[in-house]
């Protein structure tokens, strides 16, 4: 199985990005995604208006794992401002072992500016990356705080309960680890083992709808949601301009 080959077909190289015109369903502008200093710079002031989200930092922290690297996306209006941003990691595994497992891509944070909400640049950010991740491919997950888990439902996630997956993608204490329904099965890695004693509840428990300590049910999380004619529709319109992002490249006066 091809490690980063197909990736890196998809993804732009490192330190640079790539921009999508947006000029369909209502909305005008822009995407621009990848790890240009300009995108990651634009999301992380973005982003820090609610959390807490270090670019140089966490790359570090993140990079010491083998097959881990970051990914940045944001829409911008017509003037290039920045009013919807998320950021990913990717766990493509590592180049010089084949990983009897799917890659993926975790959406770590996502915020839009409060004057621009309700005009859909979230769930459109949120569709795109998914093409991202499809077109890798890699499975979808998402960290999400507990107050915006019925977003992520309403846009076909669910919870995932694998242990081995949880050890080693959430490092959180106050988030949730969701998965996209029609993800590949993946049953985590072998290097990351767990003590039966850290879990005092059980798959099946979960799986009946025992709360979990913050609040809300397994069982609701599973909640089947159907997807639009117009959401499928605009899915194939991301695809199909994915094809034909254009690269660029950064210039000297580029600055965090």
């Amino acid at each position: 199985m091809e490690t980063q080959d197909e990736a890196e077909k998809v993804l732009p190289p490192l330190g640079e990005d790539r921009i999508l015109i947006v000029a369909s369903s209502g909305l005008q502008g822009l995407i621009r995604h990848g790890t240009s200093l300009q995108v990651m710079a634009k999301a992380s002031q973005l982003l820090n208006d609610e959390f807490d989200a270090d670019p140089e930092k966490d790359w570090k922290a993140l990079t010491k794992e083998a097959g881990f690297s970051m990914y940045y996306a944001i829409f911008e209006n017509v003037h290039e401002e920045p009013l919807c941003a998320l950021r990913a990691i990717l766990d493509l595994g590592k180049k010089d072992k084949v990983e009897g497992r799917p890659k993926r891509f975790i959406i770590e944070y996502m915020r839009t500016k409060p004057e621009s909400r309700s005009l859909g640049l979230a769930k459109y950010l949120t569709m795109f990356s998914i093409q991202v991740a499809k077109s890798i491919p890699a499975n979808v997950l998402v960290l999400s705080l507990e107050d915006a888990a019925s977003y992520w439902m309403e846009n076909e996630f669910i919870l995932e309960n694998n242990r081995r997956l949880n050890k080693r993608l959430n490092k959180y204490t106050d988030t949730y680890l969701l998965k996209l329904q029609g993800n590949s099965i993946d049953n985590g890695d072998s290097e990351d083992e767990f003590e039966e004693d850290e879990f005092e509840e059980d798959d099946a428990d979960a799986q009946n709808g025992e709360k979990l300590e913050t609040g809300f049910e397994y069982s609701e999380l599973n909640t089947d949601v159907s997807i639009s004619k117009e959401d499928e529709e605009l899915q194939e319109a991301l695809f199909a301009s994915l094809q034909n992002c254009r690269t660029t490249t950064e210039s000297p006066n580029n600055t965090m």
